[in-house]
């Protein structure tokens, strides 16, 4: 069988953030609209579906006439974004082999 060969490479790019506003008049960003996780945390997928089920509930209890609900959900979201970020920069600023290399420097 043949190799396949490249013949257009395309880059990407794969940052971490958080959307603020999460939420609007008629409106919820969930999953990868609401925050989006560095891909070398392994986290993307796991927090895109809490963010859906959090954010169902809080859809919910809005529905219910409960105000506050998507406002304490966008503060959760905002709390858990912030420990993640710590938590980045504390495993990047760990990685002292590759220092000096681009890839790292943008991270620190």
């Amino acid at each position: 069988m043949a190799a396949e060969h490249i013949t257009r490479v395309q880059v990407l790019a794969a940052d971490s953030y958080i959307r603020r506003p999460s939420h609007g008049v008629d409106w919820v960003a969930v999953g990868d609209a609401a925050s989006a996780w560095d891909p070398l945390s392994g986290q993307g997928v796991e927090r895109a579906l809490r963010s859906g089920l959090r954010a169902a509930q809080a859809i919910g209890e809005a529905l219910d006439h409960d105000e506050s609900a998507l406002d304490r959900y966008e503060s959760e979201h905002a709390r858990l974004h912030e420990a993640y970020c710590a938590q980045r920069h504390a495993y990047y600023e760990s990685a002292r082999r590759w220092r000096g290399l681009e890839f790292w420097r943008r991270r620190l």
